[in-house]
């Protein structure tokens, strides 16, 4: 009777705590996304469409999510937001980026850029993306994100 109830406690709390951290990502997308649209205009990526949350799938086996989307009508930037990212997180978001356009069928001939945007990056991720040719969006003090450039920029 212990073990039935101890695991009623846990799902309870995974429930909470799930709920609580689905609610903290969204609001760290909701800060990012605006940031993002005006660091990539000015850029010179003139961002006219913007989508958010995109998820789709490739023959019913393959799903793909991009927290947001910038795109113009030749260009598109793909926006991956984490609470904190760690290496992984890039390593993965590269691997899902290597078939946007087979899943997003209607960026087909547009260049796609990538970035990658946190409120912490940890262990040097952020110089990791950069060297792994993603665009990196961090917070500054003031409330506004800073934009660092990749060192090769890599386009899908």
């Amino acid at each position: 009777m212990n073990l039935l109830f101890a695991e009623q406690q846990i799902e309870e709390a995974n429930k909470r705590y799930g709920g609580f951290t689905n609610e903290f990502g969204k609001m760290i997308e909701d800060l990012c996304k605006p940031a993002a649209l005006k660091v990539f205009k000015a850029e010179g990526i003139d961002i006219d469409h913007t989508y958010e949350g995109s998820r789709r799938e490739k023959a019913g086996e393959e799903e793909m999510e991009v927290d947001a989307l910038l795109c113009n009508k030749t260009e598109a930037v793909a926006v991956e937001v984490k609470t904190t990212c760690f290496k992984k997180d890039v390593d993965y978001f590269l691997r899902k980026m290597k078939h946007f356009k087979e899943i997003f069928h209607e960026f087909e001939g547009k260049k796609i850029y990538a970035a990658i945007a946190a409120m912490r990056f940890a262990n040097g991720s952020d110089k990791y993306a950069q060297r792994k040719g993603l665009y990196v969006l961090s917070p500054l003090s003031d409330g506004m994100f800073s934009l660092e450039k990749p060192k090769n920029r890599e386009v899908f």
